[in-house]
């Protein structure tokens, strides 16, 4: 599906355990500096300025997180082969370190990674060796988002039909999983069906329950329904799960949720409300999965131009290339056809083929986006 994490639910999802309140924790100033400012820059679309703050960091740490964050700046400034090299570094450690097992965490951990920043057919390959070492549900889970990701729905299939026929005996979280992939691979599954329909106790595993449910009317562009289980996935988040820092095991949860709030953007400005689908996509944009950010900014970047306001949407289309240089043609292209009038279906094109390549299981969530920002592009541009 989308970048929202589908690779591993959250503990608390995972195992169904009650939930903990989660109490957001302020940014600290003082306590990271380096990496702080590298973050910061790379959001303001300064990515090749965060890049030495983020080699300083890595180099310094030596951390597996900062050498990953580094890893995955890397690609999305287009240096794959530096970038590359860092991923199999980290797989290599693993083997040496910890021996099989934790080859195929360290494999995990890369396809994880490459999944939030858009990268599927690179994730695919440390996902299919995570796989072939442990072959435990987690792992699976992973491949078939990977394998989704890519654009191979035959073999997402397979493999949704592999684990599916234990499902039961999988905790709640990954059932819940299995099930959003059974929906997103067109594979039906009355046992996923049971799933879905059954409120649970636990408000994290609402959450996740009303944001796998959500993808269904979306399929059929009911906008409406969709919404609805998308306002009840919100409901159900702990208060500051969005803002500020919060611990390591609420992080998945936390991109479940910013994932909702992209796809209620777009339900809420495809039924015509504006105000709260904007609000919603400008809370989107703090996202680190990359599918998320961008889509939401395309929403901000189609609200400018319907109000004629061509040089604030030129402003994010840098911001979108400066951040993500994947992004850097098509916006020349763009800002060119805004400009000029003319080539605008190539670089409608050209944009739509770099979100696509983030994730093609998304495609539900695509479409519409650029059926409507297209009609702007020509009404209003």
């Amino acid at each position: 599906m989308i970048a929202a994490c589908r690779t591993a639910p959250s503990k608390a999802a995972a195992n169904h355990t009650a939930a903990s309140p989660v109490v957001p924790v302020t940014f600290n100033p003082t306590l990271t500096p380096g990496l702080r400012d590298a973050c910061e820059l790379d959001a303001e679309g300064k990515l090749d300025e965060a890049l030495p703050l983020y080699q300083r960091r890595a180099s310094a740490t030596g951390t597996h997180a900062d050498r990953l964050r580094y890893a995955k700046a890397l690609m999305r400034a287009g240096q794959t082969a530096p970038a590359a090299k860092l991923f199999d570094d980290l797989l290599t450690e693993g083997q040496v370190m910890g021996g099989h097992d934790s080859r195929a965490a360290a494999a995990g951990l890369n396809a994880s990674a490459l999944l939030e920043d858009g990268f599927p057919r690179l994730a695919l390959r440390y996902a299919e060796s995570a796989s072939e070492g442990d072959g435990n549900p987690v792992s699976e889970l992973l491949l078939i988002r990977s394998l989704s990701a890519a654009g191979e729905r035959a073999r997402a299939r397979a493999a949704i039909a592999d684990l599916d026929r234990n499902a039961k005996q999988l905790p709640f979280g990954q059932r819940l999983e299995l099930a959003r992939w059974h929906g997103l691979a067109h594979a039906n599954s009355r046992t996923s069906e049971q799933l879905l329909y059954a409120k649970q106790a636990d408000a994290t595993a609402e959450l996740y329950r009303y944001s796998v449910l959500a993808d269904f009317p979306m399929f059929d562009q009911d906008w409406a329904r969709a919404e609805q289980y998308l306002a009840a996935a919100e409901k159900k988040a702990a208060p500051g799960l969005d803002r500020g820092r919060i611990a390591r095991e609420w992080r998945n949860t936390r991109r479940e949720l910013l994932s909702v709030r992209m796809r209620r953007a777009l339900c809420l400005l495809q039924m015509g409300n504006r105000r709260e689908g904007l609000a919603e996509a400008e809370q989107a944009l703090t996202s680190d999965e990359e599918f998320v950010r961008s889509a939401a900014m395309l929403m901000l970047i189609e609200a400018d131009l319907e109000q004629r306001d061509q040089a604030a949407a030129l402003a994010k289309l840098h911001l979108l290339a400066g951040h993500d240089h994947r992004f850097t043609q098509p916006v020349i292209q763009m800002e060119h056809a805004l400009k000029s009038g003319a080539g605008r279906a190539d670089a409608m094109s050209a944009l739509e083929a770099v979100l696509e390549s983030e994730d093609h299981s998304a495609d539900f969530i695509l479409k519409p986006l650029f059926a409507s920002l297209r009609h702007t592009v020509d009404e209003h541009s």
